[in-house]
């Protein structure tokens, strides 16, 4: 979207949500300035993950170098991708396409964890995300292989 990304994980209870770049006057210590999101993307490691993406407004692009990808969300069209991260951390990424006036401020965090602590994520994250709305515009579905 113009100018935040919506995530939502199909195989794990179909919850999703939003992901804004947190605010200059928001950051708390050892976060990164305009790399932060108030909702992480969290994944677990050794896990194939299947991304589906599209945009609901302009062209973006949905990349995370550091895991080696990137991909043009399209209005109409759906792209997928997959890739394995092989170690816990932090990655980030941004929107690498010039999608307009707030372009730099889509920043994307994805904090890979252990299997054991992605199960516990999932079900606190089926009651936070709760009633939320649920966005359909980066699916990230998991494959244990």
């Amino acid at each position: 979207h113009q100018w935040y990304w919506s995530y939502q994980y199909p195989d794990n209870g179909g919850f999703g949500f939003d992901a804004f770049m947190v605010a200059d006057d928001q950051i708390k210590p050892g976060q990164l300035r305009l790399l932060e999101t108030d909702n992480v993307v969290v994944l677990p490691v050794e896990t194939n993950v299947r991304v589906i993406v599209t945009a609901d407004d302009v062209i973006h692009s949905w990349a995370v170098p550091a895991l080696g990808v990137k991909i043009d969300a399209i209005p109409g069209r759906i792209n997928e991708l997959w890739f394995r991260a092989d170690r816990t951390g932090s990655f980030y990424g941004q929107c690498s396409e010039l999608c307009g006036v707030n372009h730099g401020f889509m920043p994307i965090r994805i904090e890979v964890v252990s299997k054991e602590d992605f199960a516990k994520w999932v079900e606190g994250a089926k009651t936070k995300f709760a009633g939320a709305e649920a966005p359909t515009r980066v699916a990230l579905a998991g494959q244990n292989n």
